[in-house]
């Protein structure tokens, strides 16, 4: 008998080794990867919420600059502005800091500001409105002037009256906070 044929054929007496994984082997690996998965969802959505607010704030704070600068530039707020009156920061509002062309308010064209999301309408919306666009939530920036020019302004929206010493502020509201809860102000002078 020779040594090709003495391997070639297998052994009745010993038993034979199968390949791969047996079904416990994969249920446990399945089962620790669904622990892990569901230790670490959670933390990865409470940064994903704090890194948006973040945005938000700095994008508040810019467009609070970006208003400084058109009342530098041209030594008055846009036409029609009136005190205590809080207004959403679209249509002519949002032109007149991305410099469109003719508009009587912003004549030398400049930009101001340039929107990082904009929806549908070309209106500017805050980091939540292009997550999940829903047409009954308000993804807009809002914006009050101090039309009197008392560096004050009496600023009340959801129960939080407060003056804020600047001649102009500008805010949005958190969607994912409840209603009436005043923490949801993501405001440029806090």
């Amino acid at each position: 008998m020779t040594t090709a044929s003495r391997t070639s054929q297998p052994r009745p007496d010993l038993p034979r080794r199968k390949r791969g994984f047996t079904l416990v082997e994969i249920l446990a690996v399945l089962a620790v990867v669904s622990v892990m998965a569901g230790l670490l969802l959670p933390a990865i959505l409470a940064a994903r919420r704090r890194s948006v607010r973040a945005l938000a704030q700095a994008e508040v704070r810019h467009l609070e600059t970006a208003w400084r600068g058109y009342h530098a530039r041209y030594g008055r707020w846009p036409n029609g502005i009136e005190p205590d009156v809080a207004y959403p920061v679209t249509g002519t509002l949002a032109r007149l800091l991305m410099g469109i062309p003719n508009e009587p308010d912003n004549p030398d064209e400049l930009v101001f500001f340039s929107f990082r999301r904009l929806d549908r309408h070309d209106n500017p919306v805050n980091p939540w409105g292009m997550q999940r666009p829903d047409p009954t939530t308000d993804y807009f920036f809002y914006v009050q002037f101090d039309a009197r020019e008392e560096d004050r302004i009496q600023f009340n929206r959801l129960g939080a009256a407060e003056t804020v010493r600047q001649p102009v502020v500008v805010w949005t509201l958190d969607p994912n906070l409840p209603t009436g809860d005043t923490s949801r102000i993501v405001a440029s002078w806090r």
